[in-house]
């Protein structure tokens, strides 16, 4: 069911942020539990929404280091390209036009790693580490390293040979591992984000791993005019790598102990509920003519539990089913209903046609 926001949610979460932390400076209680002192005037679900923000946005704090390199394919790897022979089998490269193969890369790898490689890993190892959006990240950071590692190598090639001497296909392993990490971080850490994040704030957070890319160019431009102005380039392209593996790191430290598995289930009345509906093709009209009838199931994941209704379209009025579907006039539609008759159920908007639309209430 749409849901149209209300209020000022920037000017509350703010409110909660700076009730929590002026809580937290009295020393009184750890971060995460001194948010609850804004539950009297905000309420237990903005509380609980913001805290769960809070865990969000801490495990990109490591993410605009990984994008600090990544972003230099249009900078110092251009630089770099300039320097060598444009010449790739017999076809004239402009040192601008390598950056195409990132984008190659990514639509070549995308499928590979979604259907070969994730599914491969889960037969090879367990359940929790093959789905483990973390340790992807992870993953993708360490590739993010090796790739300036590599650049850092044929770094040291053109500075050791003739001028122009050394050709521009050295670069595509250092474009290949580095597209190897951005479809590991950046697909994998956006996922994380959207589905990790409170259902009122889920732009709130996504915009948040967004940003992290614009840190991640502020950091660039900080250390190339102050820490490595007077750096030749392999050093440069050294000390890259080498701050990645740290911020590799520390995102491990701030992933320690959390579980970050698959997201929660849908919760409604105090229980883990997800839905699923499956629909079979109608059965033949009977011998007027004028009803048909049409089967659907509702299944409970936790429970197990299914219950089959079947029900007459365009001239049933209502009925309902010992299962608890109501089914009106016009096609089905009704709720499922909980235990003791209330609670959250479904509403099936539309049955004529495939696939239902079910609206979770």
């Amino acid at each position: 069911r749409r849901v149209v926001p209300e209020g000022d949610p920037f000017g509350a979460t703010f409110g909660v942020l700076c009730t929590g932390f002026c809580a937290w400076a009295r020393g009184r209680e750890p971060w995460l539990t001194c948010l609850d002192a804004a539950a009297p005037k905000y309420g237990d679900t903005l509380v609980a929404d913001v805290r769960q923000l809070v865990a969000c946005v801490t495990l990109m704090v490591p993410a605009p280091i990984f994008w600090s390199l990544f972003d230099q394919q249009s900078s110092r790897w251009t630089f770099q390209a300039d320097k060598m022979d444009g010449d790739i089998g017999g076809m004239i490269f402009e040192p601008e036009q390598m950056q195409m193969l990132n984008a190659l890369f990514v639509l070549i790898l995308i499928p590979i790693f979604d259907k070969g490689l994730y599914p491969l890993v889960a037969l090879l190892s367990s359940r929790r580490t093959s789905l483990d959006p973390v340790g992807r990240m992870l993953a993708g950071m360490t590739l993010g390293s090796v790739a300036f590692l590599a650049a850092a190598g044929v770094q040291h090639m053109i500075d050791s040979s003739p001028p122009g001497s050394v050709s521009m296909s050295w670069q595509v392993p250092q474009y290949l591992i580095i597209t190897c990490g951005e479809v590991l971080f950046s697909i994998t850490g956006l996922e994380y984000a959207f589905s990790r994040a409170p259902a009122s704030m889920k732009s709130l957070v996504a915009a948040a791993w967004l940003c992290t890319t614009a840190v991640g160019n502020i950091v660039t431009v900080v250390m190339v005019e102050t820490v490595t102005r007077d750096m030749d380039q392999v050093h440069e392209f050294l000390l890259f790598s080498g701050g990645c593996l740290v911020a590799m790191f520390w995102l491990m430290c701030l992933a320690r102990g959390k579980d970050h598995g698959a997201p929660e289930p849908h919760v409604a009345d105090g229980r883990h509920m997800s839905t699923r509906l499956r629909q079979f093709k109608p059965r033949s009209a009977n011998k007027s003519g004028t009803r048909h009838r049409h089967r659907h199931s509702l299944i409970h994941d936790d429970g197990g539990l299914e219950m089959d209704g079947v029900g007459l379209d365009d001239t049933s009025d209502e009925m309902e089913d010992d299962g608890g579907v109501d089914e009106g006039s016009g096609g089905l539609g009704g709720r499922t209903r909980g235990e003791g008759g209330g609670g959250a159920g479904l509403r099936v908007i539309d049955s004529c046609s495939s696939p239902l639309v079910v609206d979770v209430l």
